[in-house]
């Protein structure tokens, strides 16, 4: 199989295969104690379903080693790609993922704090052929206070504006298909700070087909939640303003 390579210190450091299945975006912040098990243990995972694959980490301006932890491991493997680049936030970081590899039939997205576990993965990608979008609902989750009530706020907005489908709408651990979700995507403000609310309540809008799972949840060990307490609280009344425009976005654009 041909092998494109590209070796830029800003962009990306690794080689993409050609004609790749599935692009795996994965957004990183201060996560040196285990990102390099995180991106292997997935590395492993999707080897043993033999797809072809990337695998593209967002260093997303760490101030730790995460970046040079990521750069190490992509040297012993071709379709790890790291890309550096200042920090932009968790929501902004993923959407540029989803925009730069749409190109791609598949799309995953999954956070590097290793609470979403790879050997789950598989009852996503063996149901895929019948869905758009297949995602997780997040079980035995153990958050502060503040984000579970934020989470389940943030549904409950959701379906007030899109309908029912998705109870989960932010899980980090998503397959999209990207003929689906395109122009989705391009309809999101790249400054979004939740752009996977907007994608699971455009998803039920629009009618596509969805496949939600039980995944286990389990609680980050290494490294430190980056918004926390009034942070957060400010944060969400962002993000539902933003759906809130998104709504109307979506809405004018149907009518085109």
């Amino acid at each position: 199989m041909l092998l494109k390579c590209i070796d830029t210190s800003n962009n990306g450091i690794g080689c993409l295969k050609n004609n790749p299945e599935l692009a795996v975006i994965i957004p990183a912040y201060n996560e040196e104690e285990i990102v390099s098990q995180v991106i292997e243990s997935w590395r492993l995972e999707l080897d043993k379903l033999n797809l072809t694959y990337e695998i593209h980490v967002y260093n997303d301006g760490s101030k730790d080693n995460t970046g040079k932890k990521l750069d190490d491991l992509a040297k012993n493997y071709r379709n790890i790609i790291i890309h550096h680049q200042e920090n932009k936030g968790h929501g902004p970081t993923i959407l540029n993922g989803y925009l730069q590899h749409s190109n791609i039939p598949w799309l995953f997205q999954v956070d590097s704090d290793n609470e979403m576990r790879h050997n789950s993965f598989s009852s996503l990608w063996n149901q895929r052929t019948s869905y758009d979008l297949l995602v997780a609902r997040r079980i035995n989750r153990k958050s502060p206070a503040t984000r579970w009530a934020i989470t389940k706020i943030a549904s409950l907005f959701t379906t007030f504006l899109f309908g029912k489908g998705i109870e989960d709408v932010n899980a980090p651990f998503r397959l999209m298909r990207s003929d689906a979700f395109k122009k989705i995507f391009l309809l999101i403000p790249k400054y979004s700070f939740a752009p996977n609310i907007l994608i699971s309540g455009a998803t039920i809008k629009c009618g596509l087909r969805i496949y939600t799972h039980d995944i286990p949840f389990t609680p980050r060990k290494t490294g430190k939640v980056s918004i926390k307490h009034w942070k957060l609280f400010r944060a969400a009344i962002k993000s539902f303003w933003q759906t809130i425009c998104f709504t109307l976005a979506l809405h004018a654009n149907k009518e085109k």
